[in-house]
């Protein structure tokens, strides 16, 4: 398909200004400066009237102390919920996850021994410095829009993500820009009742319903950019189709993005100023573009860059460091960074520096043996992907006639878990001596590089040492 490429606005006005007079180039800078000033101060008033409009609901909810009394029997109920075997009995017979359930019986997430809001701050000033904005977009967990599913006791009219509220509001104090989905959410449940659905009643994902309204919400924040502004001057340049996916009880009413240029699907660009990272919400319907980042698109006029695995959570900045490692993040304006807010008690939130990265070439196939060092953590069989991918970080690293392999170690990415069955390599353990079929990740990145994957305790080795895709061998 035909890709429409934006000049960065610094080219176009070069190209203007090398044959006018010093007081037109005076006044022609003036007037180049005036869409990212405008830009930037719409930023700063976004920033301001979400953090005045949480505080506000805050206040109306009894402030602090109060919101968490009233939300105290709720959560003592479902604390005594999680004492008995999953799936808990709900309302319609909706299956909740046990993150869901987890999230919702914190009132803080401080404390933790790796904090989301330390390693999302880190990032917002790493970006900054590189003159790229981030907006944090944490998607509601069906819990956190219907948890009066799960327990009467839920006071669904004050909302129950607390904890939620709470980071959002130091994101916010922080001036990291925060798109908060909780209250259109309820907004639109208080309007439609329970007749239009915004979550599977079995699976965990959001709806397509809910999809379209994150994608307008999002696509707000963007308008304030002048690339944006102008490829919307006449309108979106997409249109939508209707398709109805018939899948048993994942069926829904799909709004799919059209590219009117091309007649088919909207594509993603990676040269896009703005860039989407996210997790299996972001990625339900991408097949056919009906997707998170497509909703975007369709009211911001552009196509995005998208970063997408199962389960890219807490270490989506690892993911970033190695894309920007290869330049990645030249000509980048806007970082829209996604994820299930149950994310927020899983996995590792790692504070990341940009600039680490460094990756080993790693040598071609080869039979290798070696000693797994260090392991990520493991499947879980109650999760929502039927894959996993471990990362064993193996030293001593040598082929069949003992020559050292690289720099002698690396990462190496291993298929633990197979349509949910839980494989062997998922029983080693560190200290343990293997024998491995290597080859460079590189070649399977694209069948596999969306799959739910771990992350090593030790995050510089991700991004200093070789990747390799491994396969134990008898």
């Amino acid at each position: 398909m035909k890709t429409r490429h934006l000049l960065p606005l610094a080219v176009l006005t070069g190209a203007l200004l090398f044959s006018v007079t010093p007081a037109a180039q005076m006044h022609a800078e003036s007037v180049a400066e005036k869409p990212a000033a405008a830009a930037s101060r719409a930023r700063t008033e976004t920033v301001q009237q979400t953090l005045a409009q949480i505080r506000k609901e805050v206040e109306e909810r009894g402030g602090w102390t109060g919101w968490a009394e009233k939300l105290r029997p709720y959560r003592e109920a479902l604390q005594e919920l999680r004492k008995t075997p999953w799936p808990w009995p709900a309302k319609n017979n909706t299956r909740f996850e046990g993150k869901e359930v987890d999230l919702a019986v914190l009132e803080t997430l401080e404390g933790r021994e790796q904090s989301p809001l330390e390693a999302i701050v880190h990032l917002d000033r790493q970006l900054k410095r590189r003159g790229i904005d981030l907006i944090f977009v944490p998607i509601p967990d069906k819990l956190g829009t219907y948890p009066e599913y799960l327990s009467d006791t839920a006071p669904p009219e004050l909302g129950v993500e607390i904890q939620v509220t709470r980071l959002m509001e130091q994101l916010l104090e922080r001036d990291v820009e925060v798109v908060d989905l909780y209250t259109p959410f309820r907004e639109f449940r208080q309007r439609h009742k329970d007749e239009v659905p915004l979550y599977y009643v079995r699976d965990s994902h959001w709806r397509n319903t809910a999809v379209r309204i994150a994608g307008e919400k999002i696509a707000e924040r963007l308008k304030r950019y002048a690339f944006v502004q102008t490829a919307l001057e006449k309108g979106s340049p997409y249109t939508t189709t209707a398709f109805r996916r018939e899948d048993g009880e994942k069926a829904d009413d799909v709004l799919l993005v059209i590219d009117p240029a091309t007649g088919e699907p909207l594509q993603e660009s990676p040269d896009s100023p703005v860039v989407l990272t996210g997790d299996s919400f972001s990625m339900y319907n991408m097949k056919t573009k009906g997707h998170l980042p497509a909703h975007v698109s369709l009211h911001a006029g552009i196509p995005l860059a998208f970063i997408v695995r199962e389960g890219l959570w807490g270490d989506m900045p690892v993911d970033l460091a190695k894309m920007a490692a290869k330049g990645f993040l030249q000509e980048k304006k806007v970082v829209i960074w996604t994820l299930a807010a149950r994310s927020l008690v899983a996995g590792k939130w790692p504070k990341v520096d940009l600039d680490s990265a460094a990756l080993a070439q790693p040598a071609g196939e080869v039979v290798a043996r070696g000693t797994v060092a260090e392991v990520s953590s493991g499947p879980q069989r109650d999760a929502p992907y039927k894959d996993y991918i471990s990362k064993w970080h193996v030293r001593d690293l040598v082929n069949e006639k003992g020559e050292g392999i690289g720099p002698g170690d690396g990462v190496v990415h291993i298929l633990t878990m197979q349509n949910n069955t839980v494989l062997p390599a998922a029983a080693v353990e560190q200290g343990k001596s293997v024998r491995l079929r290597l080859k460079d990740w590189a070649a399977m990145e694209k069948e596999r590089g969306a799959t739910n994957t771990g992350i090593l305790p030790t995050t510089e080795l991700e991004l200093q040492r070789p990747h390799y895709w491994g396969e134990l061998v008898e």
